[in-house]
């Protein structure tokens, strides 16, 4: 029931009231939202529908082009016997694939002896046999834009067809040793596809087999890269990569699609050897695989004839284009080439039978029972096939025994579909995974989908202009009273038929035609937009007119038309070629053509008369423009309508304004073309065709109009002025927006950078209680060994133990016995990777496959890999001195704290180590993060495997006593629980054994930390890095003493940050290392001789920050460090004269999520790390807050409030900012403080009162469950993850001397006994924080005076 409660003399609603209130709402934006999305899904289908019918479109026009080349090619014969055109039709017979290359003459014409590497090629230098390495470079070469060289192309092409010839026509592979099968289906020149299939999948090997089927060429951008590495991929593993053919690997299709068009432009001189050498191999690649013979995958589908038996024996290289029968002998084997065709060209569909498929035309419609009879009479359980997009990358139909994959995302236009590829296991279930490689992902949907749109339509016009005089003839008929109206029924029966296009007219037609006021269509504006538009400026009754829009029809058929008459593929052709052609062409059309008419023709197509026609020539008089309604406009009179606009208008030539150059989206924005604008422009134009604008300047030219035509023009200008309105009211609406969005980015920032200044200040107060933490072990080692000296026995074995925790040195054969490996054996369940010694870089991609699954090292191989890192690490000096005299680049990698998504990112986007791509490491690559182990793993791999290209700097994390408490040893102990103590203590050494820093060519200095006033590189070289176990802690030489000097060099190293300030101080905010300003980089580069200091060891939120000048660059390499949406990660390329170039990225998950989600969600990970230290910090703070509440009111002023904060807690935080977010304020604007603790405190759950006896203690000691945790680990002895009763009362005895509180043995005991909850005689962690845990709860659930 609603209900409102009187507050004087207003009416607030009832709690209940605002929750129906918000319910309502809440229901209401999911219903538009739900409509929202539904009305843009309906939009993509309308425009996927006008894509893929213009697609199939295209390959129909392509099968009836090669029926117009047989038709040239008979009559080029004929006229081949008179001497006339011999020539042509020889090369038009090989462009078409109707001749036989004799071996020796394909070897000879495409030879690559005689080309020459140049010194001034940059990319990778292939040797055969290829290997791994050189495909790893491939594939970096080409991710950065690169091509490979015409040499190694054609070197590649030779021993791929070898290869390639060997193979049968159904490839029949099996899982039984790698136990899986992935299939990619067509990339299509997207070589980003194909990068992230291999990033996401792994590279290629003989437990990771791939099939690759077909259309990998053709449309995109870097086909010939997809191509060569296909090639390359099965070279190398020839076993597990099959390459099945698709249509496009075709001769024909090729030159229509933009691969020879490609070549041409990439390999110019060397480009016919190319193409030739491509066709040929494309003809020898096999056309179906089939896999466990289980599952049949090809690239387009089968039909009720096809027989694979047939498909098995058929001579496959007969067919270089399968769009035309092959000839054997002058005959034709109609019934093997259809078996072909169906194979590659056909489609499923959910009717039964199997009719001609009419949209492609070639292949057929198969239907699910065609499917069932196929798959029973061949004893398959599936189909996998690619040839047809698809919104989601995949689609299964046929009862699930057909699945189609298609892996190029965004293959019509940015954000138009995903891409996928499918995994199937040796029992034969498929996964199916999806990818986009798109770059523009943070778009908001509605903005995508509109590039999706006008992409369609811009296609759809494109088809529209060159079917124009078809459509105008149709429509002429249909308009008997020559209104230039049809009904809109009519014109949707005529586009359907004239375009042959499959598509919902009815629902185009307000993006392509007008209607009258009657709502009759104005068939005219079909073409306003766009038009096939002659050039040159003769009339339409000119010879060549008629005959070249015929031929146009599609820009796709005129392309294919001038890569055939390009006989040396130079990309022109001569005159006398292009004349040949069209005696050819007027044979074939049946025109009459004049010798004269002919050469005017040739001529005036060689605008800069070389001699020659290029394609932008051939294409220029006959081209799609973009026009405004006003242009174009054809007379009614069917006997005067002409494709040539300007003979309507034969009284002056035709200009174009500005205004009309805008399309309709422009002009609906901010833009409106002004008088002034079009001041330059003649006033001739004729009247029926002026725009508002043009009758304005005809008005102002003669001032003897009509009345009507005055009070016309009136209106236009009335029309011009209001629209001039509209503009300005628009710009306005614009420039609020503008500061709207700059507002909340603004305050999206700031909100950001407070969450930001919450975390750093907690996590640097949580070191700097490390450290404490640490002098509190000291007192309890000085105790312990007090209370041993004096035959106590109490505490000595706790004091032994603690004494190894904390840095004690190990003997060198008592860690070698500790940490063996040969009695740990390799189970047979293991599937991880199996590492042989030394390593390879095989090894590597296995581990990296395995890591990236989620997979971990067999303890066996991770303690081998320690022991093989510490015997390549006690090689090392103290500071590395790395050169790019060989390498010329340098990348430096920062923190990455067990984040394993980074590295694989950053190693994806920069490729792997080698001696052309050395790495530093710079330190703190463990703790915090979850995968801290496969981390270290890798980067020790890395060095053994390139040692000189590898090295790795210790951080102020590869610490024992840091890792007890930040994450590592508990990791480890997790995924290693039997071995994890020999694990824990072998990593400690090798820790102590990395290098503290790295020069790079003597010029730039790479440490974890900082430096200081004191720092000497000399000195640091010369220590025995080895002692420092734990950095924290001083060691003790022989003789007793401590060397501090020494110490706080690493100390400093490993610890310190720069400031702004002058001078060097401590680093009271961290608890270690120090503050080091400009002066004193400054002073220690000139005294070094340096250029530049790089460190690591701070969070950013850009990944990187200079700093002194652009002296010190921080580099941090951990993205999304503290919260997902934190901050950008990044890392740094040196060259070898010394210029750097930062790159960020972010491994976030969620990219897709808004910027103020995420931003929220960092905000509530801030706010509950500040909340648990406060509950931490409660004791204090509550006596703090008496103090100043003498009178007990349980208030104090908010300025007394953040005094209290800020010297309890120790962080340096904007209280007053954060002070809404964490206690209440009372109605005479005081605060109340015990609302501070409302939402987080430390709750003591066994049911005792706070005056028990323990309750101070444990509350002191917990002070925050890092510490605590800390305590717990060092007393773990054996890493078994719990201590025993009596270890614990140990403790408690040396921690009362400690903290100087008496507690009697039965006290101690009985507290103990109460932390052993299952009461089997040890206490494991979660037992020990049960009874102190942070625990959300209700403002209720505390007294106010408590």
């Amino acid at each position: 029931m609603s209900k409102t409660v009187a507050n004087g003399s207003k009416m607030v609603a009832s709690p209940s009231d605002n929750n129906e209130v918000r319910i309502k709402a809440a229901v209401l934006i999911q219903t538009w939202y739900r409509q929202y999305t539904a009305r843009l899904e309906a939009r993509r289908r309308a425009a996927w529908v006008v894509y893929q019918s213009i697609e199939y479109d295209s390959e129909s026009n392509q099968i009836n082009l090669q029926k117009f080349f047989d038709d040239i090619l008979k009559f080029g014969s004929k006229m081949s016997r008179g001497g006339a055109s011999g020539s042509f039709a020889q090369r038009l017979q090989e462009s078409v694939g109707a001749a036989s290359r004799e071996e020796r003459d394909l070897l000879n014409q495409t030879k690559y002896d005689n080309i020459e590497v140049e010194k001034s090629y940059s990319g990778p230098r292939l040797s055969f046999p290829l290997s791994a390495p050189q495909v790893q470079k491939m594939i970096e070469h080409f991710s950065k834009g690169g091509k490979l060289h015409a040499r190694y192309v054609l070197q590649l092409l030779h021993e791929t067809r070898l290869v390639l010839k060997a193979r049968p026509n159904i490839y029949r592979p099996s899982t039984s040793i790698s136990k899986q099968m992935t299939v990619v289906g067509d990339l299509h020149g997207k070589l980003d596809d194909l990068l992230l299939v291999l990033y996401k999948n792994g590279l290629p090997d003989v437990t990771n087999p791939y099939v690759f089927n077909g259309d990998f060429v053709d449309r995109g951008d870097n086909s010939v890269e997809v191509a060569l590495l296909l090639f390359a991929l099965q070279l190398v593993w020839p076993t597990a990569v099959c390459i099945n053919r698709g249509n496009h690997e075709d001769c024909v299709i090729n030159r229509s699609y933009g691969f020879v068009k490609e070549i041409l432009q990439k390999y110019r001189l060397d480009s016919c050897k190319i193409v030739q050498l491509f066709s040929d191999v494309f003809a020898w690649l096999p056309l179906a695989t089939v896999i466990d013979e289980q599952i049949l995958v090809a690239h387009g589908g089968i039909s009720d004839k096809l027989d694979l038996r047939l498909i098995d024996s058929l001579d496959r290289h007969r067919y270089f284009s399968a769009v035309r029968p092959s000839f054997e002998n002058g005959k034709i084997d109609k019934k093997e080439w259809d078996q072909l065709m169906e194979l590659l060209w056909s489609d499923p569909k959910p009717q039964l039978g199997c009719k001609l498929n009419k949209s492609r035309g070639g292949g057929c419609y198969f239907g699910p029972d065609v499917t069932e009879n196929f798959l029973r009479q061949n004893k398959l359980k599936m189909i996998v096939r690619s040839h047809e997009t698809n919104p989601e990358g995949y689609e299964f139909c046929h009862g699930n025994c057909v699945l189609t994959i298609f892996s190029a995302s965004n293959y019509y236009s940015e954000g138009s579909n995903r891409g996928a590829y499918v995994k199937f296991d040796n029992s034969g279930q498929p996964r199916v995974m999806q990818l986009c490689a798109s770059k523009s992902k943070q778009l908001p949907l509605g903005r995508r989908l509109a590039t999706f749109e006008d992409a369609a339509l811009r296609g759809l016009r494109a088809k529209i202009a060159a079917s124009r005089v078809q459509l105008v003839a149709a429509f002429s008929e249909l308009d008997f009273g020559k209104t230039d109206c049809v009904t809109i029924a009519q014109w949707c029966s005529a586009m359907e038929s004239e375009l042959q296009l499959s598509l919902p007219w009815r629902r185009l037609r307000p993006r392509l035609v007008k209607l009258t006021p009657d709502k009759r269509v104005m068939y005219m504006s079909t073409f306003q937009r766009t038009a096939v538009q002659h050039q040159g400026g003769r009339s339409a009754s000119a010879p060549d007119a008629s005959m070249m829009e015929s031929v146009y029809k599609s820009r796709e058929k005129l392309e294919t038309i001038f890569r055939i008459m390009d006989r040396d593929n130079s990309g022109h052709i001569s005159l006398d070629e292009f004349k040949e052609c069209c005696r050819v062409l007027g044979r074939v059309t049946k025109r009459n053509l004049s010798e004269d008419e002919i050469v005017d023709m040739a001529k005036a197509l060689d605008l800069n008369k070389d001699g020659k026609i290029d394609f932008n020539e051939f294409l220029e008089a006959f081209r799609i423009v973009e026009q405004s309604r006003s242009s174009h406009t054809l007379s009614s009179n069917p006997q005067t309508k002409s494709a040539d606009p300007e003979q309507s208008s034969p009284r002056s030539p035709r200009v174009t304004t500005s205004g009309e150059r805008i399309s309709q989206a422009s002009q609906s924005t901010f833009f409106l073309p002004s008088p002034r604008s079009c001041s330059h422009q003649s006033p001739r134009f004729p009247r029926s065709r002026c725009s508002s604008v043009k009758v304005l300047h005809q008005e102002g030219a003669n001032p003897r109009l009509g009345a009507s035509e005055k009070a016309k023009a009136s209106r236009q200008k009335a029309k011009t002025e209001k629209a001039l309105s509209n503009s300005e009211v628009s710009l306005k609406s614009a420039v609020l927006i503008q500061k709207w969005y700059r507002r909340y980015k603004a305050r999206l920032e700031a909100r950001r950078r407070a969450a930001w200044v919450v975390y750093q200040s907690i996590e640097y107060s949580s070191e700097s209680s490390q450290l404490h933490l640490h002098n509190f072990f000291n007192d309890m080692l000085r105790l312990g060994m007090e209370a041993e000296g004096g035959g106590g026995g109490g505490g000595g074995g706790f004091a032994q133990r603690l004494r190894q925790s904390d840095g004690g040195a190990h003997d060198e054969r008592e860690l070698l016995d500790r940490t063996g490996f040969e009695s740990i054996e390799v189970e047979k369940s293991y599937s991880g990777p199996h590492l042989t010694f030394p390593l390879s870089a095989s090894h590597i991609k296995m581990m990296i496959d395995s890591f990236g699954q989620g997979g971990q090292l067999h303890a066996r191989y991770l303690l081998q890999l320690l022991h093989e890192t510490r015997l390549a690490l006690q090689a090392r000096p103290n500071i590395y001195q790395a050169s790019t005299s060989i390498s010329k680049q340098m990348t430096v990698v920062g923190d990455l704290h067990g984040k394993l998504d980074d590295l694989l990112l950053v190693l994806y986007k920069n490729g792997l180590p080698d001696v052309t791509n050395p790495y530093v490491f710079n330190g703190d690559f463990v703790d915090r993060g979850p995968n801290s182990v496969e981390i270290a793993a890798l980067l020790f791999a890395f060095q053994l495997v390139w040692p000189t290209a590898v090295c790795v700097n210790r951080g102020n994390h590869e610490d024992h006593v840091m890792n007890c408490r930040y994450g590592f040893i508990k990791e480890v102990q997790k995924k290693y629980r039997q071995t994890a103590n020999k694990i824990v203590q072998l990593f400690s050494d090798v820790f102590a054994w990395l290098p503290l820093a790295t020069v790079i060519d003597e010029r730039i200095l790479v440490a974890h930390g900082g430096i200081s006033d004191k720092l000497d590189l000399e000195q640091l070289g010369r220590l025995d890095r080895h002692k420092y176990l734990s950095a924290l802690r001083p060691p003790h030489s022989e003789g007793g003493k401590v060397d501090y000097l020494e110490w706080r060099q690493v100390l400093d190293l490993l610890w310190s940050d720069p400031k702004t300030h002058s001078g060097c101080r401590p680093n009271t905010f961290r608890g270690g290392g120090c503050y080091f300003g400009p002066d004193v980089t400054a002073s220690f580069l000139r005294r070094n001789k340096l250029t530049m200091i790089v460190r690591s060891h701070e969070c950013k939120p850009e990944g990187y920050e200079f700093d002194h000048g652009n002296s010190v660059l921080t580099i941090f390499s951990a993205s999304n460090y503290y919260s997902e949406g934190s901050n950008r990660g990044a890392y740094v390329k040196f060259d070898n004269s010394g210029q750097l170039h930062t790159v960020q990225f972010s491994a976030s998950k969620n990219n897709l999520v808004p910027q103020g989600l995420q931003l929220s969600s960092v905000e509530d990970g801030a706010l509950r790390s500040l909340r648990a230290k406060i509950a931490a910090t409660k004791t204090q703070l509550v006596a703090a807050f008496n103090q100043l509440d003498p009178d007990k009111t349980g208030c104090v002023s908010v300025t007394q409030w953040c005094t209290v904060m800020e010297a309890e807690m120790k962080l340096n935080l904007p209280w007053r900012t954060l002070r809404p977010q964490l206690a209440q304020l009372a109605p005479d604007g005081r605060l109340l403080y015990m609302s501070t603790f409302q939402r987080a405190t430390v709750q003591h759950q066994s049911g005792r009162s706070a005056a028990e006896p323990d309750a101070s203690m444990t509350e002191a000691v917990y002070k925050n469950k890092e510490e605590l945790e800390t305590i717990f680990r060092i007393m773990d002895r054996d890493s078994s993850g719990q201590i025993s009763l009596q270890e614990f009362e140990e403790c408690c005895r040396i921690l009362c001397q400690a903290t100087q509180r008496n507690l009697s043995d039965s006290e101690v005991t009985d507290m103990a006994k109460a932390m052993d909850l299952n009461s089997d005689g040890n206490i494991d962690f979660n037992e020990f924080l049960e009874a102190f845990r942070i625990v959300e709860f209700q403002c209720s659930d505390i007294p106010s005076g408590d």
